[in-house]
């Protein structure tokens, strides 16, 4: 597919950009709810770019038929705008369609040598990920559940071990510390109180030593309270939380609509590691899922280990990508082998 490209800054579209947004999200990956426009519009609202962020847009026939949030942190490097909190790149393409990599790198001035993507979606992005001259690399390997048939079905068919240990880690947990329930909240006017919990859990483990957990009072736990909220209110946001002697003990933030539930964070107390309870609350998770018939996928989005995917009943490859001007891609190939080298090199010796 040629399309011609246009650059404009985020604000150049006023409010049109986001109902534009929206319908392509729509005709091209049913709504993705990380794709939504109040996911995105918030992403930018809490996590805004110091260098700015521009909107290109692709046009074919004199309709705008694909839309990228970019950035340039320095003179000679674009970079798609992807906050940590953006599990995939925020990047809207039509399906199938192959692009024209150097078509983009021609919006921007002649000294910009190259255009970063990260986390592009094999499922969603494969015009990109496609396209002949960029730079790939395989940034993680993604899991999914397909939602079809019964829980005891799915469950049935997960590895022994698996199912083993799950059962072993919640005896466990009932005979030391006595039997947890499941908590379910949906409603908006009970997000605020769902993502607060959620917070209290994780700054007490070893993301809040770190710095990196969300919490009432920061930004991370101001922009996932009105995440939780905006979408709850059309019924697409759902928090589940294991509770055991009304101490909420693991929970998981998740959007969905009725293809695709995205589960955003997860965290469980570090007091019952033993325990396993994120585990146990995974299983609930799914289960429930399965027979209220929520929707048609989990997706995890995440690097999956080995343990983890024995929960899945799909893989898929997520991808960083680099675009470079023609007269740079040769010179970049080898460097970009040099590094794979060097990387399977590193991992020999390890």
């Amino acid at each position: 597919m040629s399309l011609i490209w246009t650059r404009h800054d985020l604000h150049y579209h006023g409010a049109g950009l986001w109902p534009l947004w929206d319908a392509l999200n729509r005709a091209y990956y049913g709504g993705h709810p990380m794709l939504d426009s109040r996911f995105v519009a918030k992403l930018i609202d809490y996590f805004p770019s110091p260098h700015g962020i521009e909107v290109l847009s692709g046009h074919a026939d004199g309709d705008c038929t694909a839309l990228m949030l970019v950035m340039s942190p320095s003179p000679v490097i674009t970079r798609a705008y992807k906050p940590s909190q953006a599990q995939l790149s925020l990047t809207l393409l039509p399906p199938g369609a192959v692009l024209s990599p150097p078509s983009l790198l021609r919006t921007f001035p002649a000294f910009v040598a190259r255009l970063d993507f990260y986390s592009l979606d094999s499922k969603y992005h494969t015009g990109l990920i496609r396209a002949d001259g960029p730079e790939r690399q395989l940034s993680a390997v993604n899991i999914a559940i397909d939602v079809h048939g019964t829980f005891d079905a799915y469950w049935c068919a997960r590895p022994k071990n698996l199912r083993k240990n799950i059962s072993r880690y919640r005896n466990r947990l009932d005979r030391e510390c006595g039997s947890c329930t499941l908590r379910i909240t949906t409603a908006a006017a009970d997000m605020r109180a769902a993502v607060a919990r959620y917070g209290f859990i994780e700054s007490r483990g070893w993301k809040g030593r770190s710095g990196t957990a969300i919490h009432p009072g920061n930004r991370q736990g101001n922009f996932y309270r009105d995440v939780m909220t905006d979408l709850a209110a059309s019924g697409q946001a759902i928090v589940f939380e294991l509770v055991l002697d009304s101490e909420v003990v693991a929970s998981r933030l998740c959007i969905y609509n009725d293809d695709l539930l995205i589960i955003l964070k997860t965290t469980f107390d570090e007091d019952y590691r033993k325990y396993a309870v994120g585990r146990i609350l995974l299983h609930d998770t799914i289960q429930y899922v399965f027979e209220h018939k929520l929707s048609s996928t989990i997706d995890f989005y995440t690097g999956a280990t080995k343990e983890q995917q024995d929960w899945a009943t799909q893989c898929r490859e997520m991808y960083h990508l680099s675009v470079y001007r023609p007269a740079l891609a040769a010179p970049a190939r080898k460097v970009a082998g040099v590094r794979q080298r060097l990387r399977e090199f590193a991992a020999r010796r390890a």
